[in-house]
């Protein structure tokens, strides 16, 4: 899966269809929401570790960087790591809305710098 072809909308909205199930599970590198996303879009086991992403069968060292919105979100996971606990669809969703927020302040931030 190409990094062009991991859209918001698209990991948003299969987070709005498991509203009420578990997702994924903070902080871990083949559980976590991006992750069972992925092998879910793919149908082969993803990992996202240290804003990459690749499948399992992969070394590290191959994996790709993902889109700033991903790496956001995976780091704000990361931090969420502490107690891994099962997370819902509803509750990642909410996650990702604020990573959202704060990746579109910072884009229009630098604009307003720019000029």
């Amino acid at each position: 899966m190409a990094p062009s072809e991991i859209d918001v909308e698209r990991f948003a909205a299969w987070l709005c269809e498991r509203e009420d199930e578990v997702v994924g599970y903070p902080g871990t590198c083949y559980r976590s929401p991006l992750a069972l996303w992925l092998s879910h879009e793919t149908g082969h086991v993803y990992g996202v570790d240290e804003g990459r992403y690749g499948r399992a069968s992969q070394e590290f060292c191959f994996w790709r960087p993902l889109p700033r919105w991903a790496q956001a979100f995976a780091a704000w996971m990361d931090t969420c790591s502490v107690m891994t606990y099962a997370l819902t669809g509803a509750e990642a969703f909410w996650m990702l809305a604020r990573v959202e927020a704060v990746v579109q302040g910072i884009v229009l931030q630098m604009g307003r710098n720019c000029r």
